[in-house]
């Protein structure tokens, strides 16, 4: 009975995009604003005894109009969706599922906004695979250690000339150390994305074993 539930409540969401009526947009969740989520059969609302989304993420679908001629919005838990539509690839390759704003890991965690907020867009641009986030971060932290060591020598090589004239004993100027090679992404990541789950990449870049962690909350109520 379950399955048939979901089957159904599935193709009335795949109805509505297929149609171009409504969207699919991944979102951060703001703290200032509570939302339900609408799935008929949430697992987490039964676990956590309430049907407010506390991740840091949640799926609104949007678009078309209600009686009122305002947007309906729906918002559900990302695995939710992920229940009732495990190929999400594929609405992402389709142009339904869409990113909505800035989309990053929390702020104050372990993996940068950078680094998470490109391993995100790459997951969308590729259809559903992207990069191990160390790839990223590898990346970031070898990338700006380049750049301060190039600032750092030209500050120095201005210093020494404050008229803009070269001089014979600048030792910059006499050739000095052969500036750092640059870092190259290519080097840092592979060929091609691996595939991975939106809810799993979620709880990469939160540092988080699950993305939607339903026993803090029932332990904060």
């Amino acid at each position: 009975r379950q399955a048939r539930r979901r089957r159904e409540e599935a193709g009335y969401i795949l109805e509505d995009l297929q149609s171009g009526e409504r969207t699919l947009y991944l979102q951060e969740v703001p703290r200032v604003k509570a939302s339900h989520c609408r799935a008929w059969d949430c697992a987490i609302t039964r676990l956590a005894r309430s049907p407010i989304i506390r991740s840091h993420y949640r799926f609104a679908l949007k678009g078309g109009r209600n009686m009122y001629y305002g947007e309906p919005i729906q918002y559900y838990h990302i695995t939710c969706i992920e229940r009732l539509i495990p190929n999400l690839a594929e609405l992402v390759v389709n142009g339904h599922l869409k990113l909505d704003g800035w989309v990053s890991a929390p702020l104050g965690g372990p993996i940068s906004i950078e680094s998470s907020t490109q391993a995100i867009t790459d997951w969308l641009e590729h259809g559903g695979r992207t990069f191990d986030i160390q790839c990223y971060e590898r990346f970031k932290a070898d990338h700006k250690e380049w750049t301060s060591e190039i600032s750092s020598r030209s500050i120095e090589h201005q210093l020494r000339h404050e008229d803009g004239r070269s001089r014979v004993d600048c030792y910059y100027c006499e050739g000095g150390p052969a500036e750092p090679k640059e870092p190259m992404r290519s080097d840092y990541f592979p060929t091609e994305p691996a595939a991975i789950s939106l809810s799993r990449l979620l709880a990469v870049v939160s540092d988080e074993p699950h993305i939607d962690a339903w026993w803090c909350w029932r332990r904060a109520k």
